[in-house]
């Protein structure tokens, strides 16, 4: 009679790290994220296969995770924003060099935020390069609001939920924003 190996499920997080973990379901690939701000351990139990741990690990993905973020190939907005002490533009605020709070912008980022706002669908910030800092991904969040602002042709658009990155990505755009699929380039860096 062969001997049955208990397959144990246990999740860690650190306090401040960013969870991440990519499964698939229906043949879609889905990737789950979140920042925690204790350290974790999620147990999910012993299991008699290797087969049903992954099972179980899976099914405890979303609790952990909170929420299933978009399918990773769908291309996301990403807003192309100066470096917090860089020459200004615009009026941008800042928590930290990683946490993008607000933007005042033109119509055409006004609009692609807003309908992002309206889709539930998180977007990037791409923080450009400013004297020895390499241009960054710096943080994923979502929209809170836009709104104009009064007696100009501008919005302000504000943001929340973030979650901090670290991708270093050098790109030469001249507007404010552009479209990719975070796996396009999580797969240069050979993640």
């Amino acid at each position: 009679m062969p001997l049955s190996v208990p397959y144990h499920v246990q999740l860690y997080v650190r306090s401040g790290d960013v969870f991440r973990a990519i499964y698939y379901k229906n043949g879609q690939e889905f990737e789950l994220k979140m920042e925690l701000p204790e350290s974790t351990v999620v147990d999910g139990g012993t299991w008699p296969s290797i087969e049903k741990a992954a099972a179980a690990a899976e099914a405890m993905l979303p609790d952990l995770a909170m929420r299933p973020e978009a399918i990773r190939n769908r291309p996301m907005l990403h807003l192309y924003i100066r470096h917090r002490r860089d020459t200004q533009s615009y009026g941008n605020q800042w928590v930290g060099d990683f946490r993008l709070v607000s933007i005042t912008t033109y119509d055409a980022v006004a609009e692609c935020c807003r309908n992002a706002l309206a889709a539930g669908q998180r977007i990037r910030v791409h923080r450009r390069r400013f004297e020895r800092i390499p241009a960054t991904i710096c943080c994923e969040c979502s929209v809170k609001s836009v709104e104009p602002i009064e007696g100009t042709n501008g919005f302000k658009v504000e943001f929340h939920d973030w979650t901090s990155l670290s991708i270093e990505r050098e790109k030469r755009l001249q507007q404010g924003y552009y479209f990719d699929s975070p796996s396009s380039y999580d797969e240069a860096l050979g993640e």
